[in-house]
């Protein structure tokens, strides 16, 4: 199943809206090309896409939590690294083990993580981001 961008998702700055459709667009080209696959095969190349990604779209928030001096930066910098180490963990295993199951495995948790930290731990800091001319 696809996601669709939905206003509600919007946090009101173009950039890290722009960058969370990207995430959408992933998180469905994940979906799709596991439909398609008969085997482990692509499944490196799909983690690859998420790490740069998330190393780039983290990146971008925390320089901003710097530059802005974002009250609870370390606690979602926390978060971001909790992402990376759990996204870095099953691709190692995906690739000992070239499992699909893994693959569906990783699809679950960006779909919760939508939920979970994009629309509520990247809200927080909409205020300050704001407050401060982003």
């Amino acid at each position: 199943m696809s996601i669709t961008w939905k206003p509600e998702y919007d946090l009101g700055i173009k950039e890290i809206d722009k960058q969370h459709e990207e995430l959408i667009e992933i998180i469905n080209h994940l979906n799709n090309s596991l439909h398609s696959l008969k085997s482990g095969e692509g499944i490196y190349e799909i983690f690859s896409e998420l790490e740069r990604f998330s190393n780039y779209h983290q990146k971008f928030e925390e320089d901003y939590f710097k530059k802005f001096n974002y009250e609870y930066a370390e606690e979602h910098i926390k978060e971001h690294r909790l992402f990376l180490e759990y996204l870095s963990n099953l691709k190692s295993d995906a690739l000992i083990h070239n499992n699909l199951h893994l693959a569906f495995k990783l699809l679950d948790f960006l779909e919760d993580w939508l939920i979970t930290h994009e629309q509520g731990s990247d809200k927080k800091y909409v205020e300050c981001f704001k407050k401060n001319g982003l």
